[in-house]
Protein backbone atom coordinates (compact mmCIF):
# COMPACT_ATOMS: atom_id res chain seq x y z
CA UNK A 1 0.00 0.00 0.00
CA UNK A 2 2.73 2.49 0.62
CA UNK A 3 4.26 2.41 -2.81
CA UNK A 4 0.63 3.35 -4.00
CA UNK A 5 1.18 6.27 -2.12
CA UNK A 6 4.33 7.52 -2.84
CA UNK A 7 4.88 6.83 -6.49
CA UNK A 8 4.64 9.48 -8.97
CA UNK A 9 5.18 7.30 -12.13
CA UNK A 10 2.17 6.42 -13.38
CA UNK A 11 3.18 2.80 -14.96
CA UNK A 12 4.27 1.72 -11.25
CA UNK A 13 1.69 2.86 -9.52
CA UNK A 14 -0.97 0.87 -12.18
CA UNK A 15 1.49 -2.05 -11.56
CA UNK A 16 1.23 -1.94 -7.83
CA UNK A 17 -2.82 -1.21 -7.99
CA UNK A 18 -3.10 -4.72 -10.06
CA UNK A 19 -0.77 -6.16 -7.62
CA UNK A 20 -2.37 -5.36 -4.44
CA UNK A 21 -5.72 -7.79 -4.28
CA UNK A 22 -3.39 -10.77 -4.79
CA UNK A 23 -1.85 -9.82 -1.28
CA UNK A 24 -5.00 -8.14 0.66
CA UNK A 25 -8.50 -8.66 0.05
CA UNK A 26 -9.90 -6.80 3.13
CA UNK A 27 -11.61 -3.24 3.41
CA UNK A 28 -9.17 -1.68 3.80
CA UNK A 29 -7.72 -2.52 0.08
CA UNK A 30 -11.33 -1.71 -1.13
CA UNK A 31 -11.72 1.40 -0.23
CA UNK A 32 -7.75 2.68 -1.35
CA UNK A 33 -9.28 1.01 -4.92
CA UNK A 34 -12.72 2.42 -4.48
CA UNK A 35 -10.75 6.00 -3.79
CA UNK A 36 -8.53 5.34 -6.97
CA UNK A 37 -11.66 5.15 -9.16
CA UNK A 38 -13.32 7.89 -7.90
CA UNK A 39 -10.01 10.15 -7.83
CA UNK A 40 -7.38 9.37 -9.91
CA UNK A 41 -6.87 11.12 -13.18
CA UNK A 42 -5.05 8.58 -14.55
CA UNK A 43 -6.99 6.37 -16.72
CA UNK A 44 -4.02 3.05 -16.66
CA UNK A 45 -4.21 3.50 -12.46
CA UNK A 46 -7.90 3.38 -12.40
CA UNK A 47 -8.59 0.73 -15.02
CA UNK A 48 -5.85 -1.16 -12.89
CA UNK A 49 -8.20 -0.21 -9.51
CA UNK A 50 -11.40 -1.44 -12.02
CA UNK A 51 -10.16 -4.68 -12.27
CA UNK A 52 -8.48 -5.25 -9.19
CA UNK A 53 -11.82 -4.61 -7.04
CA UNK A 54 -13.27 -7.35 -8.50
CA UNK A 55 -10.95 -9.65 -6.71
CA UNK A 56 -11.93 -7.96 -3.25
CA UNK A 57 -14.47 -9.94 -1.78
CA UNK A 58 -18.56 -8.66 -1.18
CA UNK A 59 -17.77 -8.93 2.56
CA UNK A 60 -14.94 -6.86 2.15
CA UNK A 61 -16.91 -3.89 0.42
CA UNK A 62 -17.97 -0.98 2.57
CA UNK A 63 -21.55 -0.45 2.68
CA UNK A 64 -21.30 3.29 2.62
CA UNK A 65 -18.81 3.26 -0.27
CA UNK A 66 -20.96 1.39 -3.08
CA UNK A 67 -23.11 3.64 -4.22
CA UNK A 68 -21.07 6.55 -4.88
CA UNK A 69 -18.69 4.01 -6.59
CA UNK A 70 -21.33 2.44 -8.84
CA UNK A 71 -22.45 5.91 -10.29
CA UNK A 72 -18.79 7.02 -10.65
CA UNK A 73 -18.58 4.13 -12.90
CA UNK A 74 -22.00 5.10 -15.06
CA UNK A 75 -20.16 8.27 -15.35
CA UNK A 76 -17.02 7.54 -16.11
CA UNK A 77 -18.67 4.78 -19.03
CA UNK A 78 -20.98 7.92 -20.23
CA UNK A 79 -17.79 10.05 -20.51
CA UNK A 80 -16.25 7.52 -22.97
CA UNK A 81 -16.77 8.10 -26.39
CA UNK A 82 -19.00 5.14 -27.94
CA UNK A 83 -16.78 4.30 -30.17
CA UNK A 84 -14.36 3.05 -27.58
CA UNK A 85 -17.33 1.26 -25.05
CA UNK A 86 -15.70 -1.91 -26.78
CA UNK A 87 -12.57 -1.38 -25.23
CA UNK A 88 -11.48 -3.97 -22.30
CA UNK A 89 -11.01 -1.47 -19.95
CA UNK A 90 -14.74 -0.16 -20.76
CA UNK A 91 -16.26 -3.56 -20.38
CA UNK A 92 -14.45 -4.11 -17.30
CA UNK A 93 -16.00 -1.22 -16.12
CA UNK A 94 -19.30 -2.10 -16.93
CA UNK A 95 -18.98 -5.46 -16.04
CA UNK A 96 -17.72 -3.92 -12.45
CA UNK A 97 -20.48 -1.71 -12.05
CA UNK A 98 -23.22 -4.32 -12.64
CA UNK A 99 -21.52 -6.30 -9.85
CA UNK A 100 -21.48 -3.27 -7.36
CA UNK A 101 -25.21 -2.44 -8.55
CA UNK A 102 -26.44 -5.72 -7.32
CA UNK A 103 -25.25 -4.29 -3.68
CA UNK A 104 -27.88 -1.25 -4.36
CA UNK A 105 -31.22 -1.17 -2.59
CA UNK A 106 -33.26 -2.29 -5.09
CA UNK A 107 -34.43 1.27 -7.00
CA UNK A 108 -31.33 2.47 -7.46
CA UNK A 109 -29.56 -1.08 -8.83
CA UNK A 110 -32.63 -1.18 -11.21
CA UNK A 111 -31.95 2.53 -12.40
CA UNK A 112 -27.69 1.57 -12.71
CA UNK A 113 -28.22 -1.32 -14.37
CA UNK A 114 -30.57 0.38 -17.11
CA UNK A 115 -27.94 3.24 -17.47
CA UNK A 116 -25.03 0.65 -18.27
CA UNK A 117 -27.09 -1.35 -20.22
CA UNK A 118 -28.34 1.77 -22.82
CA UNK A 119 -24.43 3.09 -22.32
CA UNK A 120 -22.77 -0.31 -23.54
CA UNK A 121 -22.30 -2.19 -26.49
CA UNK A 122 -23.14 -5.31 -26.98
CA UNK A 123 -20.22 -7.29 -27.20
CA UNK A 124 -19.10 -11.29 -25.96
CA UNK A 125 -15.56 -11.39 -24.52
CA UNK A 126 -13.83 -14.47 -25.27
CA UNK A 127 -10.78 -14.98 -23.22
CA UNK A 128 -8.42 -17.95 -22.06
CA UNK A 129 -9.15 -18.85 -18.13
Amino acid sequence: MALIGETKDPETRAAAIGALPWTRRDSATFDLLAREILQSANAASRAAAMRSITLIPESAWTPGTIEPLTRAIVGIVRDTPAARRTSPSTLDAIQLGEKLSAALPADARLEVRRELRALGVQVVRIQAI
